[in-house]
């Protein structure tokens, strides 16, 4: 059976939102699989946006008529109608989601994305982040643990090694600055004792760290000015570990760490994360439970990461892990 990768128009933001999906299109483009492209229009407002989802639905209808298999990249939709159009695509092909984010868990209390685990179960294969999403999706809603592929990590195309050795800064902090996502840096400060700290991004709205700048997805591993990549979510301890973002991170891999791998920098991660381990494993950096911790590490050991950064940053920048999904579900096809 022929596979394709059914796609729409990601655009880059400086809050690299587009960057990995692009990066998974680019690299199943390098194992020769055609594509069907959907085309959606700038949506500037609300009614727009709606018309791009009824594109989107209309579009799927449409490929439902292809004698193919199909890779589609997940959410390709915030709206409930196109969900379900997709979800009888997966009953009539077979269909290979990979997943970007988990709504349902991200989440939980929105009505919105109730067809989502239903898309799941659809589905032939789902690419998971980690195992302990893998855990989430087997013991809450019974998926299959045969249904799904663990990525592990997400992986950052570069052109080539990022060439920026600069490290005035011990931490600096990358991603989207707004208070909601980033409250530790809005509210009990404190945390900020002995370190210096740079930030990078949009949706900044305090000036108690220095600025960066914000930069496309692309730009932003050549202008990191730190010895340490900080990838945090919520408030600065662990009060919230059962709300929002940072609950959410004991199951997804942020594409934040991909990032700093990327520009060849050790991370400093919360250790209820569900990629503390792949870090520790790969020695990559420090696990910490609050940014209290931040003050007792000695930033100049960012030397002892040197080899085993420079390792994942390849393989990560070459694209290996969506490689080996790949693989996983051509030979599935194959079956």
């Amino acid at each position: 059976m022929k596979l394709m990768e059914v796609k729409i128009n990601y655009i880059d933001t400086k809050n690299a939102g587009g960057k990995a999906k692009q990066d998974v299109s680019t690299i199943i483009e390098r194992y020769n699989i055609e594509n069907v492209y959907c085309q959606l229009k700038n949506a500037k407002n609300v009614i727009f946006k709606i018309l791009n989802e009824i594109r989107k639905s209309l579009f799927i209808s449409k490929i439902m008529k292809l004698d193919s298999a199909f890779i589609i990249q997940h959410p390709f939709t915030r709206i409930d109608f196109t969900t379900k159009r997709l979800i009888k695509l997966a009953k009539k092909r077979k269909v290979y989601l990979f997943i970007h984010d988990v709504e349902t868990i991200r989440f939980p209390q929105n009505k919105q994305f109730k067809n989502e685990i239903k898309l799941f179960k659809m589905c032939e294969k789902i690419i998971v982040h980690t195992n302990s999403m893998a855990d989430y999706l087997f013991n809450k809603f019974d998926i299959s643990i045969d249904k799904m592929i663990i990525l592990d990590c997400f992986d950052y195309l570069l052109d080539g090694v990022p060439t920026n050795n600069i490290k005035e800064y011990d931490v600096c902090f990358a991603g989207n600055l707004i208070k909601e996502k980033a409250t530790f840096l809005y509210d009990d400060i404190s945390w900020a004792d002995s370190f210096k700290m740079i930030l990078y991004g949009i949706g900044l709205s305090t000036d108690s760290f220095s600025y960066g700048g914000s930069f496309s997805s692309n730009e932003l591993p050549n202008h990191l000015n730190g010895k340490f990549g900080l990838v945090w979510d919520g408030l600065w301890d662990e009060s919230d570990e059962n709300v929002s973002y940072k609950a959410y991170s004991k199951y997804n891999s942020p594409h934040k760490l991909s990032l700093y791998i990327a520009a060849g920098m050790p991370v400093i991660i919360w250790s209820k994360t569900a990629m503390a381990d792949f870090v520790i494993k790969n020695n990559l950096g420090y696990v910490i439970d609050t940014l209290a911790d931040l003050n007792k590490i000695d930033f100049n050991s960012y030397i002892n990461f040197d080899r085993s950064i420079k390792d994942m940053q390849l393989k990560i920048i070459n694209g290996e892990f969506t490689k080996k999904v790949i693989g996983e579900i051509l030979n599935d096809l194959k079956k």
